[in-house]
């Protein structure tokens, strides 16, 4: 169990998980200097500083937020249980939106660390917004090998960074990887995903807006579940509809109702 994990069972077990238990477990992570999975080949590690870009570690965090990305871990496992139990794989989620800025970056970060604070589960969380790419700049990241080598062949522990104390890996896009998303490729991308999924419990894909292009329809029949992001006052009922007719079929997982401001 890592030092997270650890930390938030003790809090459980007390009945007094809160976000502060969260980020004192994750200050750990500057402490933690031993090598990681011997005999594989290294990984970039993730600094606190680069931490700060989930939004669930900042001191600001509302206590809500951590119970509500509770509740959405453990509803998602549900739905992974019911939609296994029909035969239907579950191991890739795309988080899409209908628009820009309703929060679906918002929803994948905080989603990917909720699942990575739980022992034993290895999470690659990688930005598929080919439209608008923003993890290197969210994190703080050097230029380096993301989610276009790993698609070309690369090994993912080349080309992702490593959250120290946790399994969580992340994975970014370069400035200009419009034609990642280019039916011609679809094959190929088909078949890394596919691999990439014997090797992690869960993927979480940040993907582009549903109405702004093609893209994000093309990654819902990449991943095997999507969920939708929604926010209040600012996503209208008919481009609800108008998504749930864009996303591949059987592959809506549920919609997440955001209301942070």
């Amino acid at each position: 169990m890592t030092q997270v994990a650890a930390a938030q069972l003790r809090s459980e077990q007390a009945g007094a998980e809160s976000v502060r238990t969260v980020q004192e477990g994750m200050s750990l992570l500057g402490q933690a200097q031993r090598a990681h999975e011997a005999g594989e080949i290294a990984v970039r590690r993730l600094e606190p500083a680069n931490l700060r870009a989930f939004p669930l570690l900042s001191k600001h965090a509302p206590e809500r937020y951590l119970q509500e990305f509770r509740q959405l871990r453990s509803r998602l496992q549900r739905v992974r249980v019911l939609r296994e139990a029909h035969g239907q794989k579950t191991r890739s989620i795309l988080v899409t939106s209908p628009q820009p800025g309703e929060g679906k970056s918002f929803v994948a970060l905080n989603l990917a660390l909720m699942i990575a604070v739980a022992p034993e589960a290895r999470i690659l969380l990688a930005d598929l917004n080919v439209r608008r790419p923003t993890f290197q700049s969210r994190f703080k990241l050097p230029k380096g090998p993301g989610l276009e080598e790993i698609i070309a062949g690369a090994a993912w522990r080349q080309a992702s960074w490593w959250m120290p104390d946790t399994q969580l890996y992340i994975t970014t896009l370069s400035d200009s990887p419009r034609d990642l998303m280019d039916p011609l490729h679809y094959d190929k991308l088909a078949a890394r995903v596919e691999a990439l999924s014997a090797d992690f419990d869960w993927i979480i894909f940040d993907g582009p807006a549903l109405l702004e292009g093609p893209d994000a329809e093309i990654a819902s029949v990449l991943a095997d579940a999507t969920l939708l992001v929604v926010r209040r006052g600012e996503t209208s009922f008919a481009e609800m509809d108008e998504c749930t007719h864009r996303i591949a079929p059987g592959r809506l997982a549920g919609v997440v109702y955001n209301s942070a401001r």
